[in-house]
C-alpha cells in the first residue's frame, strides 16, 4: 500500500496561535514545524510497521517550505505541489490513501484554533451548494478524485466532524480541545503521539472510508472575500480557467460553477 501524508500547521499539537496573526507570522510557528516532524515521524512509523509499501509527505501549509525534510525518516518520499493543480502529483504515485495531520477547522467555526479556510487574510466563507466548507472538505474530495481513500484525521476538536461527516469510519485523534480562535487546552505531547501511532495502526488496518458521494456535479461555490479586489482578480482568473462565474449579493461575492473539487483552490 501507498500512502500520502498532507501536513498542514494549525492543528498540530501545541498551537494556539496569536491574536491578529497568520501561524507564519507568529510565534509559535517554529513550534509548530517542530510539532509537525514529530507527528510525520510517528505516522511513518507506524505505516511502514503495518507494511507500508511507499510513504510520502506534502507540506502543503502557505508556500509549501516549512518543513526541513533532512529531519524526517529517510523511507519518506517529499513531493511538491506542480502546474497539474491541487495533489495533480497523485497521478506520478498511485496513492491508496491519505493522512491529514495539522488540518484545522474552517474560517468562522466557534472554538476553532486558528480558524480558516485557505487564507484568513482574504476569505470570510466558501460554501458548496450553499454549505459552508473548509480545507478538509476540499482536499478529501480532492484526493478523493485521484483514488485514495481517506483514513486518518489529526487536529483539534473542533475540526473532526467536518471530516467525520463526509468520510463515516474516517479514523481521528484529537491534538487540542478548541477554546477559542487563540485559545485551547493541549493535550500532552506524549499521549497524543502515543495514539497517533496506535490510530494509525487501527486505519491501516480497517476498512477504506470514502466520501459518502462523490463530488457534486456542476457543483456551486460561493466564495466572499475580504476584499472587493481580490474577488474582482479572482473573477478575471475564474474566466481565464474556463470557470463560469459571477458576482454575488455584492462585489465581495462570487459565485462559481466547478466541475471537480480541485478547481475551488484556484479561486481562493
Amino acid at each position: 500500500m501507498k500512502y500520502l501524508i498532507t501536513v498542514d500547521l494549525e492543528g498540530i499539537h501545541g498551537v494556539l496561535g496569536e491574536k491578529y496573526c497568520t501561524l507564519s507570522e507568529g510565534p509559535d510557528y517554529q513550534d509548530a514545524i517542530e510539532g509537525a516532524i514529530l507527528e510525520i515521524n510517528t505516522v511513518t512509523r507506524a505505516l511502514f510497521d503495518c507494511g507500508a509499501e511507499k510513504v510520502a509527505v506534502w507540506d502543503c501549509h502557505g508556500s509549501g517550505k516549512n518543513i526541513d525534510f533532512s529531519l524526517l525518516d529517510e523511507r519518506i518520499v517529499k513531493v511538491c505541489h506542480d502546474s497539474r493543480g491541487r495533489f495533480g502529483f497523485a497521478a506520478d504515485h498511485g496513492f491508496d490513501a491519505v493522512i491529514y495531520l495539522g488540518y484545522h477547522a474552517r474560517e468562522g467555526l466557534a472554538g476553532g484554533i486558528l480558524a480558516h479556510t485557505f487564507s484568513s487574510n482574504n476569505i470570510q466563507y466558501c460554501k458548496l451548494n450553499g454549505v459552508a466548507i473548509g480545507e478538509l472538505t476540499v482536499d478529501a474530495y480532492a484526493t478523493h478524485d485521484h483514488g485514495m481513500a481517506s483514513i486518518l484525521h489529526a487536529g483539534d476538536d473542533i475540526s473532526c466532524p467536518e471530516i467525520t461527516e463526509l468520510c463515516p469510519g474516517i479514523v481521528t485523534v484529537i491534538t487540542k480541545y478548541g477554546k477559542g480562535r487563540n485559545e485551547g487546552v493541549l493535550r500532552p505531547r506524549e499521549d497524543v503521539l502515543a495514539e497517533l501511532y496506535e490510530a494509525t495502526a487501527r486505519a491501516v488496518n480497517g476498512p477504506m472510508p470514502r466520501p459518502v458521494t462523490p463530488f457534486p456535479k456542476d457543483a456551486t461555490v460561493e466564495i466572499r472575500y475580504t476584499r472587493a479586489e481580490r474577488a474582482e482578480e479572482m473573477m478575471t482568473k475564474a474566466q481565464r480557467l474556463g470557470i463560469p462565474c459571477q458576482y454575488g449579493e455584492d462585489t465581495h461575492v462570487l459565485i462559481c460553477r466547478v466541475s471537480c473539487a480541485a478547481q475551488i483552490p484556484e479561486l481562493l
